[in-house]
């Protein structure tokens, strides 16, 4: 019986130890998206892409390795928006086909966004992080006020009512490398961070160019538990 106890209190020793390595927090901020396009060859009429806004929103656990080195595991639902220049030309579908009038157009992917930073302290209130990233795709849109005045209900009856569209050009999961710098006010923390991606976002490119991406993020964290 002494063995035992002796047995239960090292089990929940240890245990309050891991706990107070652990702290949990929410994070949450705005991003902005600048796209990157590699052509194979030159290809004229391809839309050309600028950055455009989003914003991101969720929670995290860390887990202190030492008082140096620490493990930043987070989900996120984050939506990253593009924006077309130029316009995009329109047209009637079969058989008629005639061209309509040039659109711009607000491109919208929003993501649910699993990973992990290995984090190190730079000095007593400021952490910098590196890791990787997961994008798992929940729906792609785009969007524009002037699909709202199209002339052709029957043809676009759901564009006509919202000016938005769903998309179906882009890969359902991607990967990428995050760099974040964390810098701590009490429970509160300012987190600027820069995305890296490293996949083609892009399905059945026909070779003709591939669409990589990185986004700026700004947030604020707050930790629940210290």
């Amino acid at each position: 019986m002494k063995k035992f106890t002796i047995i239960v209190v090292i089990v929940l020793v240890s245990i309050e130890i891991q706990a107070q390595k652990l702290s949990f927090g929410i994070e949450a901020g705005g991003n902005s998206t600048v796209p990157l396009v590699i052509s194979k060859y030159a290809v004229e009429g391809t839309t050309k892409l600028a950055p455009w806004f989003g914003y991101y929103i969720g929670g995290y656990a860390k887990y202190m390795l030492n008082e140096k080195r620490s493990l930043k595991f987070f989900v996120q639902g984050e939506k990253r928006s593009v924006h077309t220049v130029g316009g995009i030309q329109l047209s009637l579908p079969p058989p008629g086909g005639e061209p309509l009038e040039k659109i711009n157009l607000i491109i919208s992917n929003s993501y649910l966004n699993l990973g992990a930073l290995y984090l190190f302290s730079l000095s007593k209130k400021v952490e910098l992080g590196f890791g990787i990233n997961n994008h798992i795709l929940l729906y792609s849109t785009s969007y524009s006020k002037q699909l709202k005045n199209l002339q052709y209900p029957a043809i676009y009856p759901n564009i006509s009512k919202t000016g938005r569209y769903k998309n179906e050009y882009f890969k359902t999961y991607l990967v990428s490398i995050p760099v974040q710098l964390i810098i701590t006010i009490d429970r509160f923390a300012i987190c600027p961070s820069l995305d890296l991606g490293l996949m083609n976002r892009i399905n059945n490119s026909g070779g003709v160019y591939k669409q990589f991406e990185y986004t700026a993020q700004l947030g604020v964290s707050y930790t629940l538990k210290k």
